[in-house]
Order: C-alpha cells, then structure tokens, then sequence
C-alpha cells in the first residue's frame, strides 16, 4: 500500500484482536458529542478551581474525575457491530465534523466532498463512499493491496 504525502507508511494501530476508531484533523466536534463536553473546558475548570483555592491537583484526583466523567460518556459498541452499521458510524461523526467547521467562525477545516474506505481482514482496502483524489490512487478507485 502507498504511503500518504508526509507519512513514512502504513502502522498497526491495534492488534487484530482490538476493534476501535482512531480520528485524527478535526477532533473537535467528535469528541465533544463522544464525552459530552470539550476536554479543555473540564481541564480549565479544574485548573482554576485548584488556583483560586490553592489546592494541587494529584494525578489520583485526574484519575478520580476523569472516572466519574467516564460514567457519562457515549460509548460507541465496536465489538461485533456489522460492517455497514460501523459505516453509518463514522458517517455520522464525519457529518458533525463538516456542519461543525462550516458553521465556525474562520476558514472550514474540512468539507466536502467526503471520502470514505474501509479495510477489512478478507477484502483489503476499498473504497466505498466518494471517489479517492488522483494523487492517492493514480486513477485507480479500487484497492484490495
């Protein structure tokens, strides 16, 4: 498989055992909806409570809140989730990501069209949603490498 521009290669990012998503670029809005809040606003919130009364934040207090926020969080069932449910999934969050820059103040961090791919273990990569750019694929629109 080809490198992206700026990337050395491709990495295992979990074993094949371990189902998951990684998200990377705009982050913001996914994990906003995923936690239910922005992580620097708890982060600052904590920082100024602990300023203001002069008190240290220990790493059993990070972990105590991060815990009771955890209880809060949308958990997202990535263990036996069919194929084309996985695909509405990351559909879904690509969309909050794309009204999220669009309606932020500033120039849009993504947009349109979308460009969607999945790779699994008996079919390789593929690409199922929008077509991939010609510098990705020198023409070519399906991979299984």
């Amino acid at each position: 498989m080809p490198a992206l521009p700026g990337r050395p290669g491709v990495a295992q990012r979990r074993t094949p055992e371990q189902l998951g998503a990684d998200w990377f670029g705009v982050i913001h809005p996914v994990t906003r909806f995923m936690k239910g809040f922005d992580l620097g606003a708890i982060d600052a919130v904590v920082r100024d409570l602990a300023q203001r009364h002069g008190f240290e934040v220990s790493q059993a207090d990070w972990s105590s809140i991060e815990e009771t926020l955890g209880r809060f969080e949308y958990k997202a069932i990535y263990y036996g989730m069919p194929l084309a449910e996985g695909v509405r999934h990351v559909q879904a969050r690509l969309d909050l990501s794309v009204a999220f820059s669009h309606l932020s103040p500033g120039p849009e961090q993504c947009a349109r069209p979308l460009r969607l791919a999945v790779i699994t273990r008996g079919g390789g990569f593929r690409w199922i949603g929008g077509q991939p750019p010609d510098w990705l694929t020198h023409g070519k629109h399906e991979r299984s490498e």
